[in-house]
């Protein structure tokens, strides 16, 4: 081989890996940028993600609030009800409760002279009987009769001693117990119910039923 063919060939390879060697930086450099492209999409994606999720937190903490704020409301109704309720219990309560003192006192104090007062006063709690009044009763206090029974479970109570005995929670006086429980309206019946009451109850024969029923029943207000 001359000195020409040598040169020749040294050129033609020295081209051939210059060609190859741009091929290569091109690539690289084509590579490099689809990399550059893809970072930058994965970024724009990784933010657009970020500001969907602080869209829905948003969403969520609003809808959180407005539900927050729909439950507030629905609590205060609920206890502006429950309020009047009771409140509306403890006002029909209290009008038996005075009707029944007045009925005995007229008793007591007038004897048979006012026998029109007495009638009108009996129609009344006649017709409130000893049902509604459980019924009231379990109104402002609910499952009391109930509360009794599991409270003491030794006793062997009646009906009627359970029923004395939630009237005598609400602070009723032997003489309106008698209007409502004994047939003949005698106070001296109940104050004898009320000392098998005790015995039962397992508080002496001078305990105080009241006392004794709300240290064992607790949680009305």
């Amino acid at each position: 081989m001359n000195i020409i063919g040598f040169l020749t060939l040294a050129l033609a390879l020295a081209f051939f890996y210059a060609k190859r060697e741009n091929e290569r930086k091109k690539l690289d450099l084509e590579r490099a940028e689809r990399e550059k492209i893809e970072k930058q999409l994965a970024f724009e994606r990784a933010e657009r993600e970020k500001v969907e999720k602080q869209l829905a937190l948003e969403i969520l903490e609003r809808e959180k609030a407005e539900l927050e704020e729909k439950l507030e409301t629905l609590h205060n109704l609920y206890d502006m009800r429950g309020s009047e309720m009771r409140n509306s219990v403890l006002e029909k309560m209290g009008i038996i409760n005075k009707i029944a003192i007045f009925r005995r006192k007229i008793d007591e104090r007038v004897g048979l002279t006012h026998e029109k007062m007495k009638t009108m006063t009996d129609d009344f709690i006649s017709f409130f009987t000893i049902e509604k009044m459980m019924a009231t009763i379990n109104e402002l206090y609910p499952g009391l009769a109930d509360r009794i029974k599991s409270s003491f479970p030794q006793a062997k109570l009646l009906e009627r001693d359970i029923c004395i005995c939630c009237m005598i929670f609400c602070g009723f006086e032997n003489g309106v117990i008698a209007l409502f429980v004994d047939r003949k309206k005698r106070t001296k019946a109940v104050e004898n119910w009320k000392t098998s009451i005790r015995k039962q109850l397992g508080i002496g024969k001078y305990g105080n039923i009241e006392t004794a029923l709300k240290e064992k029943i607790t949680g009305f207000s």
